[in-house]
């Protein structure tokens, strides 16, 4: 039996199906070790904070890059369309970290991020942490 599109549309919308974009995970995922985490080590460095009257920040780095990612486009058979985008390569990154209280702290890299911004940054925030604290 073959069943048109429309046709298993209308059987997935019975059945309480609806479209909807998965999420994406990471195969190496393992959700016991993340519960471990959540009930034991966080509240652990959450108390050891509180006691020595320390922040926790939350990390994270991206890229942005000017190659722009091109889609599907039409034109007549035989006559491919051009899309122009620029030939050479630029590249920023930005680390940023934000508290438990929403504080946020950042930095605009150029070019790559690697260890030495990384150690740069978190002696920055170190040393911005000590006279905020003063």
């Amino acid at each position: 039996m073959v069943l048109g599109v429309r046709t298993v549309g209308d059987y997935l919308k019975r059945w309480g199906f609806t479209p909807q974009k998965p999420i994406k995970r990471a195969y190496e995922r393992n959700d016991r070790a993340i519960q471990e985490w959540k009930r034991q080590r966080y509240p652990a460095i959450a108390k050891q904070a509180r006691a020595e009257g320390a922040e926790i920040h939350w990390l994270d780095e991206t890229a942005i890059v000017n190659t722009d990612v091109r889609g599907r486009s039409s034109a007549k058979r035989g006559q491919t369309p051009v899309v122009y985008a620029p030939g050479s390569r630029a590249k920023l990154s930005m680390i940023s970290t934000v508290t438990n209280k929403g504080e946020a702290c950042w930095e605009i890299l150029g070019g790559n991020f690697g260890i030495d911004q990384l150690l740069s940054f978190l002696q920055a925030l170190i040393k911005e942490s000590a006279k905020s604290s003063m």
